[in-house]
């Protein structure tokens, strides 16, 4: 027996990569039709046979961690650093030229670039 699935619900299925979520839902005679959302917001529409359908499964997004939170905190502040000085120098490329920036800049280079010779990335 197939869930009875709703507008707002999310499903898994093997037609996308990872959950979705169900824009629309039309139940016709012999088939389906589905629009679903997918994580980076844009909407495909299926037609599903009922063996198709019978592939889908419902998804409680509480029950699943998306995004695991257990790296190494040194490194997830390390790449914290290291994008912040790229987008500062992206937005003003001058600003490291102020003195006081400069020496903040260079010792936060220095921590990197020690950082990195202590581990490399291949020790993950």
């Amino acid at each position: 027996m197939t869930p009875d699935f709703q507008h707002g619900d999310w499903i898994t299925g093997s037609f996308w990569d990872g959950p979705a979520r169900i824009v629309a839902l039309q139940s016709r005679e012999g088939y389906d039709q589905i629009t679903v959302a997918v994580r980076d917001s844009t909407t495909h529409t299926y037609v599903l046979s009922p063996e198709d359908r019978a592939q889908l499964a419902l998804f409680s997004p509480s029950e699943h961690r998306m995004l695991p939170f257990d790296g190494d905190p040194a490194r997830f502040r390390l790449a914290l650093h290291a994008h912040r000085l790229r987008l500062a120098q992206a937005i003003d490329p001058y600003a490291v030229l102020q003195p006081k920036a400069l020496k903040r800049f260079m010792v936060k280079i220095a921590d990197v670039a020690r950082y990195g010779e202590s581990t490399s990335i291949s020790d993950s």
